[in-house]
């Protein structure tokens, strides 16, 4: 998925390949971010990386111009490009992180940017033995059911890895909840039940 000089594509192939993410991320931006660790790990330059991406989730956080130019329609692919080009080399970003981001800014993905940037850092988590429990209920956990939801994720957990636990709220979900932890996804949600029984109703006999 980054991009490469010819002379230094099989490099990199061969690096990568050798790299086995400590998770797995589906979704798009998380392609993004896995291809940038698992190229930059491949060439000992994970630290480089890491440090390469908070500075670009700083200036997502304190420059709304530059956020709002990532995530901007009205920019054409090819100026878009160009710009990125000259914010990246003024920050003084590595080559992989540029190429990562000359590859987002070429196929018209610079808006996911933000997603990427957390992608990154949930890879960075599980590299270092940090994993992240997500939890999301329709509404916000009393205290007691919180840590009763802490104490079942800990069983996830393998020898010498720690537990981030993030919570969130979302009243579309109907009830329940939905647990992710790593790769591993587990929806209780009403929303999803219920989902499923309209399908089961709909099905003829």
């Amino acid at each position: 998925m980054l991009r490469a000089h010819t002379s230094t594509k099989s490099a990199i192939r061969t690096a990568a390949a050798q790299v086995k993410p400590p998770v797995k991320l589906y979704s798009t931006e998380g392609r993004y971010a896995t291809a940038l660790y698992t190229v930059a790990a491949g060439q000992q330059k994970l630290a480089d990386a890491e440090k390469d991406m908070k500075v670009i989730k700083k200036l997502l956080e304190t420059n709304k111009d530059f956020k709002g130019f990532v995530n901007s329609p009205l920019v054409n692919r090819i100026e878009k490009r160009k710009i990125m080009s000259e914010v990246l080399s003024k920050i003084s970003v590595g080559p992989l992180t540029t190429n990562l981001f000359d590859t987002l800014a070429e196929n018209n993905r610079l808006s996911m940017t933000d997603n990427v940037v957390k992608s990154f850092e949930e890879l960075m988590t599980a590299h270092k033995g940090e994993i992240v429990g997500k939890v999301t209920t329709a509404a916000a956990m009393d205290p007691s059911t919180e840590q009763e939801v802490k104490k079942v994720l800990q069983s996830f957990l393998k020898k010498d890895q720690t537990m981030q636990i993030e919570t969130a709220v979302d009243p579309t979900i109907g009830g329940g909840m939905i647990v992710q932890v790593g790769d591993k996804y587990i929806d209780m949600s009403v929303a999803t039940k219920k989902r499923k029984l309209d399908e089961l109703l709909e099905m003829p006999v």
